[in-house]
């Protein structure tokens, strides 16, 4: 434990189901209706390496310099939730883990 060296790093991931649903009914032009949204817990959030929005999620991970091992396995998060905050409790994770 005391020559571990561990680093953390995300990345958004895109999902492909779009932010507005999908209309069910036959409604020409825009409408109130009911929508179905076939990826409900995706969010919108910023990409900044691409330096730009997504609609999707987020993924985080802590590794093991030297081998490259993850230490606890990613946490998949909407892409709105900010690095920092994940990154936090990966570390609160990662001392339980280790700490038994």
């Amino acid at each position: 434990m005391k020559n571990l060296s561990v680093a953390g790093d995300g990345t958004k991931i895109k999902t492909f189901a779009s932010s507005y649903g999908k209309k069910i009914c036959s409604c020409e032009g825009p409408c109130n209706h009911p929508r179905i949204f076939s990826d409900r817990d995706a969010r919108w959030g910023w990409d900044s390496f691409h330096e730009r929005w997504v609609y999707g999620y987020g993924i985080h991970a802590l590794v093991e310099v030297k081998s490259e091992l993850p230490l606890i396995l990613p946490k998949l998060t909407g892409a709105n939730t900010h690095d920092g905050v994940v990154g936090v409790n990966l570390i609160r994770e990662a001392i339980r883990w280790a700490t038994g």
